[in-house]
Formats: C-alpha cells, sequence, structure tokens
C-alpha cells in the first residue's frame, strides 16, 4: 500500500472519530497538483467507510509533503459531523454562530441575492478549512503547519503579489481563508496544545514565517471579489466565529492533548537517533513507554529542517548545497522515520489507537 505506516497511522487517528470507528483509507494518485479528499458518487462505495485521498503524482514518494493527507482527513470528518443525528453540539454551536452572523451582519447589507449567496458560501468554505487546519494539528502538531507551508510554497500560493500589487498572502477567495489567517489560527492552537515552545526556538524559516504570517495586520486582510455590493468587513465579521471552530477542532480529538509533552520527553533522543542515521524504532524495543509516531515524525521535520548539513557533514563528499546530495539524505530522513513507524505498529500491535 502507498506509504503503509502513513497510512496506518491515518487510518488510526480517523477511527477514533465517533462514526468512522471502521474507516479505511485509500489513496488515489493524480496527475492534478493539489490534494483533495474525493467522495465517489458510485452506490457501492458509499456508507462502506473509504476516505478517498487524492494526491499529486509528483508527490507520491515525499513523506513529508504527504502529511498533508490530514488536512484532507479533516474533510472527512466534517462530513460526518455535518450527517451525524443528532448532531454533535460542538459542530451545532459553530453552524448556529455562522447562520447568526450572516443574518444579523451581511444580509441587513448586501441587497444582492447572488452576493449573499457567495458570502454565504465562502464562510462555510473558510470554517471548514480552518477547521481542516487543526484537525491536522490537533493531531500531528507543528509538522502538519511545516507540511502546509511545504504545499503552498510548491504551488506557488505563498508570498506573491495579486495584480493590485496586494500580497497573496492576506488575501481570500470563495474557496479558502487568506493564509495570513490559516497560520495565525494554527499558532493558537500550537501554543494552546504547548507544541509551539518546543518548536519556537528552531533555527528555520519556517518558524519565522509561521510567526510572520500570523502577526500580519488584519486590517490588510481582503476578499478576492470586486463588488461595492460587499462590505469592507466581510473578513472580519467571519474572524467572530474562530472560537467556535477550535471548541469544535478540541473536542473531536479529546485524547491527544499529551502529544507535546511526549515529544518533549524523546526529542533529543529521536533526533540524536535521526541524525546519526538510527531507525528510531531503536528507542521502542522492549521498553514500557516509547515515542509515538507523532513524536517521531516532529522531531525527523526538525532534523529536516534545522540539522540536515549536520547529518550530510558525518559522511564525505557530501554537499548540502548540492540539491541531488540534500534529496537523497531529505529520502533517506524520511525513509528512516516510516521505518520506525512502521515498527511502532508492530512492536505495539496492529489497530491500535496511536495516543
Amino acid at each position: 500500500m502507498f506509504q503503509d505506516p502513513l497510512i496506518k497511522m491515518a487510518e488510526s487517528h480517523i477511527r477514533g472519530l465517533v462514526g468512522a470507528e471502521n474507516s479505511d483509507v485509500v489513496v488515489l494518485l493524480t496527475p492534478e497538483l493539489m490534494y483533495f479528499e474525493n467522495r465517489p458518487n458510485k452506490t457501492d462505495l458509499l456508507g462502506k467507510g473509504r476516505v478517498f485521498l487524492e494526491i499529486p503524482y509528483s508527490q507520491a514518494a515525499g513523506f513529508f509533503a504527504n502529511l498533508t493527507i490530514y488536512h484532507e482527513l479533516g474533510h472527512y470528518a466534517w462530513g460526518i459531523l455535518a450527517a451525524e443525528v443528532p448532531r454533535r453540539q460542538a459542530f451545532t454551536a459553530l453552524i448556529a454562530s455562522l447562520e447568526e452572523i450572516f443574518a444579523n451582519k451581511i444580509v441587513p447589507k448586501v441587497h444582492n441575492s447572488a452576493h449573499r449567496d457567495l458570502i454565504k458560501t465562502a464562510y462555510e468554505s473558510w470554517a471548514q478549512e480552518l477547521f481542516c487546519d487543526l484537525f491536522a494539528v490537533r493531531h500531528l502538531g507543528p509538522a502538519s503547519t511545516f507540511a502546509l507551508i511545504d504545499i503552498l510554497s510548491l504551488f506557488a500560493l505563498l508570498m506573491q503579489e495579486g495584480d493590485d500589487g496586494t500580497s497573496n498572502d492576506v488575501t481570500f477567495n470563495k474557496d479558502h481563508p487568506a493564509p495570513a489567517l490559516r497560520f495565525r489560527t494554527q499558532l493558537k492552537r500550537l501554543r494552546d496544545d504547548g507544541w509551539w515552545d518546543c518548536i519556537d526556538a528552531l533555527p528555520s524559516e519556517h518558524v519565522g514565517l509561521i510567526r510572520r504570517l500570523a502577526e500580519k495586520d488584519d486590517s490588510k486582510y481582503r476578499f478576492a471579489w470586486n463588488s461595492a455590493d460587499l462590505p469592507q468587513e466581510l473578513v472580519h465579521i467571519f474572524m467572530g466565529v474562530i472560537p467556535r471552530i477550535h471548541e469544535l477542532a478540541v473536542d473531536v480529538t479529546p485524547t491527544v492533548g499529551s502529544r507535546s509533552a511526549d515529544f518533549q520527553t524523546w526529542r533529543v533522543l529521536l533526533e540524536s537517533c535521526l541524525v546519526n542515521g538510527v531507525v528510531p524504532s531503536k528507542l521502542v524495543e522492549e521498553r514500557a513507554s516509547s515515542p509515538t509516531p507523532v513524536s517521531m515524525i516532529n522531531a525527523a521535520y526538525c532534523v529536516y529542517l534545522a540539522r540536515l548539513p549536520e547529518l550530510m557533514d558525518k559522511l564525505d563528499g557530501q554537499r548540502i548545497a548540492d540539491p541531488q546530495d540534500r534529496q537523497r539524505w531529505i529520502e533517506r530522513l524520511e525513509a528512516w522515520t516510516m521505518k520506525g513507524i512502521d515498527d511502532y505498529f508492530l512492536l505495539s500491535g496492529l489497530g491500535e489507537e496511536v495516543t
């Protein structure tokens, strides 16, 4: 199966959601340069707990980039929450909050029905996208945020200017909130879950970028739609529901609160293993406690972002400035991480939930 350790872990996590206890993850490769959670229309595939995730052919072998599938799992989780009867209280509260701000702050100001429909659809999409980001952060910690940076950079969606000279990172469209708001929301979650203190001092441009985007002046936020009928405060009205999105993300992931503590406990040993070319499963064998796969992933991402030269310097003839040499050792680092995760499952028992 495609990247079997990652899929095993993803299945274990999604099965922790009420209504998804028997779900299986199916990966489909696509020529599109984008990740999707795809729900087939065929009757024989519906209702059988299959999560169809589409990933780009070009990223098939990239473990770090493919952590983005957790955002797509968030879309699957949202679909389950929307279909649940009776609905989960936190989900009902979020939907009610969206409806309230739309009725009280948008309808009185926007008289064009097509524009009202556009705003309503955009609000619902933004809420779902932010929930999916937080769903991923709750399960993977900063690794999911790092992966989002890499994917958005690959798709050239960060730090570009639009036609009007405004940076794309503060621009909202009808489907996605601005990257600046996405990273602001994720940073709050990382802080609240104890992760940010772990990586705040990491000497990496990724950490600096998260901080800079989160600190963007929200008065610069704009909606990429030119119409005098749309209120200027459209984006800021929406931001009032973000606390509800945090509440929902925490409500549907109640067992993940201690993951940052596990990472703090094992980080030094995990990074030491990886920098010396040792599969981290060595820390799992014959121990009453062991680092979780989430800790392994975050340690590996930290090595990738900040300590790859240290790893390469241990070998003659390897140059960090050489793209081929660098890519070779990134792939090995990913392979060691996947092997550690696979060994964790083998030693802990297949099907056991990853906490």
